[in-house]
């Protein structure tokens, strides 16, 4: 069964990896694209269980309050970015997991079994 997740603040270039990734996956779909200037789509504030993947250009990212509310409510999100995880250490959420980009689809797939293990 083919499972949504929603991607939040993607360039080209990386949005690019990412839908790669994820089509070699093959049971994740792209669901609602947005970035942090988009108001918040009602379909992020009800997809409890759905993963998020947010790409953060940023090692200090300006998220929107909107954004962030949601963010830290919700336990399966995975951010990607071109810097290390030991940039972020003040994300106003906590990540499910960090991968840095680019990315490789061997790590890729570990996140989803992390994933997969936990949510089913």
């Amino acid at each position: 069964m083919l499972q949504t997740c929603h991607l939040l603040n993607y360039n080209s270039a990386s949005r690019k990896q990412l839908t790669h990734c994820l089509r070699r996956a093959s049971w994740l779909t792209e669901g609602q694209s947005r970035t942090f200037s988009d108001e918040l789509p009602a379909q992020l504030e009800h997809a409890d269980q759905d993963l998020i993947f947010v790409h953060l250009s940023d090692p200090e990212p300006l998220i929107p309050v909107n954004f962030r509310e949601l963010l830290s409510r919700h336990a399966s999100i995975i951010v990607t970015s071109p810097y290390p995880v030991q940039l972020f250490r003040k994300l106003p959420f906590v990540p499910f997991d960090f991968l840095t980009e680019p990315l490789t689809f061997d790590r890729f797939e570990t996140s989803l079994e992390k994933y997969v293990a936990i949510h089913g």
